[in-house]
């Protein structure tokens, strides 16, 4: 697959930084458009919540809306990228470009739409911690279909243009023969160059369904042109989550490809799981497909 259409979900935010940043260098890089979406709750909502009325609630809106853009134009600029918004945006793209967005609507009803037709979106996620809100993260996960990279708070990215990015280091794919983890794996063809090095981390558990399928996954990597090395993670004393973070944190990971919420999300929200605990704790840039 080439990546031809990102999507970068982009509040203004610093904890967005790294994924803006990200997103551009691929769209600079794969020659693609890069969307740039701002989302803001219907205004209409906000005087129950708050108590002000609808017309300041609005200018203030706006507001954050041109702050955000404002601050979006100006890494676009680094990247070497054409900016505009959506209402000024030429009917026959040239490209690489990137066009701001903006949708006056929930987070559920927003991002779908755009998702659904991107090769890639990519999403900074927020600082952790108890009330870490994953709300926008998850969203990507299961609505789209789309990969979604995840960019972890306080990662510094290099000066723009280079080319150096998460996957200039270690990568690895956490594979345990499942739907999404396949997912995952076809992810990497789609966004890493042939050639590198894959560190295919062998995540072994109590419900074991498909032995051997672990050659496979090598077969259909070393088929793309990439070089495989197989680790094992269990059977573990630990949490599977445990088991991956410890393991890509020994391989110095600079990217990690893996499935998503391949049990539901409402039961990893109350007991917990693999991909909520990745999200909540990993350093490292996770390219999570569902």
């Amino acid at each position: 697959m080439t990546v031809k259409s990102i999507l970068c979900p982009y509040q203004g935010y610093e904890y967005e930084a790294a994924a803006l940043q990200e997103a551009c260098r691929r769209a600079a890089a794969a020659g693609a458009e890069l969307r740039i979406l701002y989302i803001t709750g219907p205004i209409a909502a906000y005087p129950d919540l708050y108590g002000a009325d609808v017309r300041t609630l609005e200018t203030e809106a706006l507001d954050e809306v041109e702050r955000a853009q404002i601050a979006a134009a100006g890494v676009v600029k680094r990247f070497n990228l054409p900016f505009s918004v959506e209402r000024l945006a030429p009917s026959a793209p040239t490209l690489p470009r990137a066009i701001f967005s903006s949708a006056t609507v929930s987070v559920s009803a927003a991002l779908p739409p755009f998702g659904r037709v991107s090769d890639l979106v990519v999403i900074g996620r927020a600082e952790t911690g108890p009330e870490q809100d994953l709300h926008t993260v998850v969203t990507a996960i299961l609505e789209t279909g789309a990969p979604v990279l995840v960019m972890p708070p306080g990662l510094v990215m290099p000066p723009a243009p280079a080319k150096a990015a998460p996957g200039e280091g270690a990568v690895v794919v956490a594979w345990d023969g499942s739907l999404p983890s396949s997912r995952a794996l076809r992810a990497v063809a789609a966004l890493l160059p042939p050639g590198r090095l894959v560190q295919l981390l062998r995540i072994r558990s109590a419900r074991e369904t498909s032995p051997g399928s672990e050659s496979g996954a090598v077969n259909w990597l070393e088929l793309q042109g990439y070089r495989v090395h197989v680790n094992h993670s269990g059977p573990f004393a630990v949490t599977a989550a445990e088991a991956v973070l410890r393991a890509i944190e020994d391989m110095d990971a600079s990217l990690v490809f893996m499935g998503g919420y391949g049990h539901s999300h409402q039961g990893e929200m109350l007991w917990g799981g693999v991909t909520q605990d990745m999200l909540r704790h990993a350093r490292t840039p996770l390219c999570l497909c569902h």
